[in-house]
């Protein structure tokens, strides 16, 4: 099975980049930006999420677990969103 798509979105006060990854190592190519939001589609990279970024159990955890409601926590070095994404239907 194919690993879920990676997303980058990078931007600054005068500069936006968006860019499809094949890894997520690819991310440390950006941190010239201030602010950069990875999006991944599904829950791939679990482990390279805690090895590479440092993620803390807790946010790994509610990422597993599929009843989660959307959240925000606020760590000491990242901000942890999440949410589901939403899908436009058509008809009744």
């Amino acid at each position: 099975m194919e690993n879920p798509q990676i997303t980058l979105f990078a931007y600054s006060k005068n500069k936006f980049t968006e860019k499809r990854l094949e890894s997520l190592e690819e991310v440390f190519n950006y941190k010239d930006y201030p602010v950069v939001w990875v999006n991944i589609d599904g829950i791939a990279y679990l482990d390279e999420l805690k090895n590479i970024f440092g993620f803390y159990d807790t946010s790994i955890r509610l990422i597993l677990r599929s009843k989660s409601r959307p959240k925000v926590e606020i760590f000491g070095d990242y901000l942890f969103i999440l949410i589901y994404q939403v899908y436009e239907s058509s008809g009744g």
